[in-house]
C-alpha cells in the first residue's frame, strides 16, 4: 500500500490515529461513596489500544451480566460493556483470561466506565478453561477441539444512524465481502475454511427478530444516533443494545457459537480502522474499506477466536506471513493464513506437528507448507509445523510456501520460518504475542537457545509435489575462529525500514579508469539487515552513496532502518 494509506488493524483490539475510544467517556473520576457504588460481575474481556506512533496502551473491560447496590442505578448496568478503571494490570495478566473469568467488583458506574473502589479486591468466580502455551501435544488437541467442531454462527450488521449515515454497500453486497459471491472468492469464510481444511467454518446466522422478520446472515439495524463526530464507543454500545431488543436476549445460544460484526459509517471521530474483544463474540469496522477487507475480517474475528498478534523486530504487527499482521485495504486478499505458532495454537494441523527438545542431539525434520497439508504424497514423516521447546521462549517453525491457499504470503515466501512465542503454562493465549525472528533460505541458519548453542538449519529445499524443506535441529560445535578479512574486503549492512524497496546503495572507483561500481537494493524484507560482502579491485578513493527513493531516510519515521561499511573488518561509518 502507498505510504499515505498505510493503516492497519490493531489489537483487541482498535487502530487509532487519534483519541482513544478506551478513555473517551469519563473526564474526571466519579467519587466514590457507599450509598452510590455497586457490586457488579460481569464476563473480563482484554483490550489493547496501539496508536500511529507506536505507542501502546493496554485495557480491560467488563461485560456486565449483573450488578447490585443501594444506589438506584445500579439495577440498570446488567448488559453493559464498560472500560475498567483501577484493575491491577498485573494482577490482571496472572489471574484473568479474557473472555473466560467471570470477575466481581465494586464501583460505580459512569456512561461506559467503571472504576474500582479503593481497597476493592476484585473475585474471580469462575477460572479460565484453558490457560497457556503447554508444551505438551495435549494442549494442541485442547485447543484443536476447541476450534473445531460445528460451523460457528456469523451475524454481519450494517448499523444506519439517524443522521442516515452507514456504509455504502448494499446488504447483498455486504454479504458478498464477508460469505462470498462471484466476485468475491477470497473472503472471511473461505479463509477459515481453507486454512483449516474444514475444522474452524463459519455459515451465516439463522434467526428472526422478536415481530417475527426472519434474518439470514446479514441485517440493517437503525439506532438513534448522529454519525457525524460520534464517538465509536457510544454508537457501538447503542448498537449492541439495540442488536439484543431485536433479537431478543439469548440470541448468541451458547459461548463461542455465534459472532457478530459490526459495520459502522465512516463519519465517526477518532480515525481508527477496527477492533474486536479477545475471545469474545464482538468485532467492530469502520466505514467502507475495513467493512469490505478480507483480511481485517479475518484478523478481527482472530482474535475473537483467541489469536494475538504477530509481530517482527519491535513492531507487534509486521509479521507479514499470516493474518495477524497488518491488515490489507483490498476485498480480495492477500490470501495467506496464519503463522507457525499460531497454527500451533489452533490445532489445525496437529496429526503433522511435531515437538523437538533442545538437546545436544541433532535431529532432521522434513517440513512441506500449509498448501500441501493434504498431498496425497505425503508420508509419516513429513511435518506441517515443528515446535522447539525450552528455556523462557518456545520457537514454531514451518515452511512458508508460496502456492494455493498460501499464495498471497506477504514476507518470506517460499523459505522457512521461524517465529518465538514465551513459554509457560500458565499463561493467557491472548497475552503471548509472536514474533517472527527467522527466514531461512537453503543453509540458512538461527540460534534458537544461545546458551545450548541449540540451531536451526534448513539443510535443504527441494523436490515439487510436495516441495520439501529437510530441517536439522540440534546442537553444533563452534567452527574454528575466522581469519581476519583482508584489507581490500568490503562488507555493507542494510536494516532496513518499513519500505525497503525505496532503499539502494552505490560504491564507486573515484580515478583513472579501470572503474568500479558495486551496490546493492532495492530489498524486499521489511526491518531486516541484508549483509553484502565483496573485494575492492585496487588501492584508491571509492565513495559511497545510499539513497532513499522517497526523500525521507531510512530512519526513523516509519522504522528505526540503518546501515554500516566495514572496510578491511574495521568499521568506516
Amino acid at each position: 500500500m502507498t505510504r499515505g494509506s498505510q493503516l492497519h488493524t490493531l489489537p483487541a483490539c482498535a487502530c487509532l490515529l487519534c483519541g482513544c475510544w478506551l478513555l473517551s467517556t469519563a473526564s474526571a473520576a466519579p467519587v466514590l461513596r457507599a450509598d452510590t457504588a455497586c457490586q457488579v460481575t460481569g464476563t473480563y474481556v482484554l483490550v489493547e489500544v496501539e496508536y500511529e506512533d507506536g505507542s501502546r496502551l493496554d485495557g480491560h473491560m467488563l461485560a456486565i451480566s449483573s450488578s447490585s447496590g443501594h444506589a438506584k442505578p445500579c439495577i440498570r448496568h446488567a448488559g453493559l460493556i464498560v472500560d475498567l478503571v483501577g484493575l491491577d494490570a498485573e494482577w490482571a495478566a496472572v489471574n484473568l483470561a479474557s473472555g473466560r473469568s467471570v470477575l466481581s467488583v465494586r464501583g460505580i458506574v459512569n456512561g461506559h466506565v467503571l472504576t474500582i473502589a479503593p481497597g476493592d479486591v476484585p473475585e474471580v468466580s469462575s477460572g479460565p478453561q484453558v490457560r497457556g502455551a503447554s508444551r505438551s501435544a495435549g494442549m494442541l488437541r485442547v485447543q484443536s477441539d476447541e476450534h473445531a467442531g460445528p460451523a460457528k454462527k456469523l451475524l454481519v450488521v450494517k448499523v444506519v444512524m439517524e443522521d442516515g449515515g452507514a456504509i455504502s454497500d448494499r446488504l447483498d453486497q455486504l454479504r458478498a465481502n464477508v460469505f462470498g459471491g462471484p466476485d468475491d472468492s477470497v473472503n472471511l469464510l473461505e479463509r477459515y475454511q481453507s486454512c483449516s481444511y474444514g475444522k474452524t467454518t463459519f455459515e451465516a446466522f439463522e434467526g428472526e427478530t422478536v415481530t417475527g422478520e426472519m434474518v439470514n446472515g446479514v441485517m440493517e439495524l437503525d439506532i438513534d444516533v448522529n454519525a457525524i463526530g460520534a464517538n465509536n464507543d457510544v454508537i457501538r454500545e447503542a448498537a449492541r443494545s439495540k442488536l439484543f431488543d431485536v433479537l431478543g436476549p439469548g440470541f448468541l445460544g451458547s459461548p463461542r457459537d455465534t459472532y457478530v460484526m459490526l459495520m459502522l459509517p465512516p463519519e465517526t471521530s477518532g480515525g481508527w480502522i477496527a477492533y474486536a474483544y479477545v475471545n469474545y463474540w464482538l468485532s467492530v469496522y469502520n466505514g467502507n474499506t475495513w467493512s469490505r477487507s478480507a483480511s481485517a475480517h479475518t484478523h478481527e474475528v482472530g482474535h475473537n477466536l483467541n489469536l494475538a498478534h504477530s509481530g517482527e523486530a519491535n513492531n507487534q504487527y509486521a509479521d507479514q506471513t499470516g493474518m495477524m499482521g497488518y491488515s490489507y485495504g483490498s476485498d480480495e486478499g492477500p490470501k495467506m493464513c496464519f503463522n507457525p505458532a499460531k497454527n500451533w495454537q489452533l490445532g489445525w494441523y496437529e496429526d503433522r506437528a511435531a515437538i523437538a527438545a533442545p538437546t545436544s542431539e541433532t535431529s532432521k525434520y522434513k517440513l512441506v507448507g500449509i498448501a500441501d497439508y493434504e498431498n496425497s504424497n505425503l508420508d509419516d514423516d513429513h511435518k506441517v509445523i515443528l515446535k522447539v521447546a525450552g528455556g523462557m521462549k518456545d520457537y514454531y517453525i514451518a515452511y512458508n510456501r508460496k502456492i494455493g491457499i498460501n499464495s498471497g504470503t506477504q514476507e518470506g515466501g517460499d523459505q522457512v520460518t521461524v517465529v518465538e512465542r514465551d513459554s509457560g503454562d500458565d499463561l493467557d493465549y491472548s497475552r503471548l504475542k509472536s514474533k517472527l525472528v527467522a527466514k531461512l533460505s537453503e543453509k540458512g541458519s538461527y540460534t534458537v537457545d544461545e546458551s545450548s548453542g541449540v540451531t536451526v538449519t534448513v539443510d535443504s529445499i527441494t523436490g515439487e509435489n510436495p516441495k520439501v524443506a529437510t530441517v536439522i535441529v540440534g546442537a553444533f560445535p563452534s567452527p574454528p575462529p575466522s581469519s581476519p578479512p583482508p584489507p581490500n574486503a568490503l562488507t555493507v549492512q542494510i536494516l532496513t525500514d518499513e519500505y525497503p524497496g525505496e532503499t539502494t546503495w552505490t560504491v564507486e572507483f573515484i580515478g583513472a579508469p579501470p572503474t568500479y561500481t558495486v551496490s546493492g537494493g532495492p530489498y524486499e524484507s521489511r526491518e531486516t539487515t541484508y549483509t553484502s560482502d565483496s573485494l575492492l579491485p585496487a588501492a584508491g578513493t571509492y565513495r559511497f552513496t545510499i539513497l532513499d527513493g522517497y526523500g525521507d531516510g531510512i530512519c526513523c519515521g516509519y522504522g528505526d532502518g540503518q546501515y554500516t561499511v566495514f572496510l578491511g573488518g574495521v568499521e568506516l561509518f
